[in-house]
């Protein structure tokens, strides 16, 4: 939980970058030091999500967005009709903005400073595909920049709960490793009665497993 952490509406940590071009489409990407940076498990969700999502005619909600990257080649990719990216840490939100204007998608996407799902609605058009690349440590981050790494089963948990209930949602993109403790099985348990496909993307490191969930629900 973050209720006894102060955070902030503007970054006020260290925002010293530097600019990368991406290999794939040649995407422009504004890597802030205080934000989580892609690395294997953020590259998983966003080749599960161009997997699953379809072209057009699409909501994309990216949760926990970090530099923006998953929602940004996504839409440049799928022809998104609308996309929204959401963090809680204010630096994120500054970095997935840079990444949104950098990349001329700004008519096309709002952002929201909140606390994963919290701030979805119970009604929304069918057509919404949700991005989640879940914080991995079992941990209580204590500032904004832990908020990158702290969350684990819990957060993954109630992530699912929040969801269940959503009839909008057609795709769950989340993304997990095993040293959050989570169990596929019981995670899938509360979607069994809407699961229409899932499809499983692992990637082996070291001493964990980073997971992949692309669950298509009937809506």
């Amino acid at each position: 939980m973050v209720n006894s952490m102060k955070l902030s509406y503007k970054c006020i940590l260290d925002t010293s970058r530097e600019k990368i071009s991406i290999a794939i489409k040649d995407i422009h990407l504004v890597i802030y030091s205080s934000v989580y940076p892609p690395l294997e498990d953020s590259w998983q969700t966003l080749y599960a999500a161009l997997d699953h999502t379809p072209h057009g005619n699409i909501i994309l909600l990216d949760i926990g967005c970090g530099t923006g990257l998953i929602g940004v080649y996504t839409s440049m990719n799928k022809a998104l009709q609308y996309l929204v990216q959401s963090d809680l840490s204010s630096c994120a939100l500054s970095n997935a903005k840079e990444n949104i204007k950098v990349n001329r998608l700004d008519y096309l996407a709002d952002l929201v400073q909140a606390d994963r799902v919290s701030f979805l609605r119970n009604k929304s058009r069918r057509n919404t595909v949700l991005v989640y690349n879940a914080p991995y440590l079992n941990c209580t981050p204590s500032d904004e920049y832990d908020l990158q790494y702290c969350g684990g089963c819990t957060h993954i948990t109630e992530f699912i709960n929040k969801i269940i209930n959503l009839d909008y949602i057609r795709l769950v993109v989340v993304t997990f490793s095993t040293e959050s403790g989570c169990s596929i099985v019981e995670l899938l348990k509360p979607l069994i009665h809407k699961l229409k496909k899932l499809e499983i993307y692992l990637h082996h490191k070291f001493f964990e497993t980073i997971i992949t969930l692309a669950i298509s629900l009937r809506t």
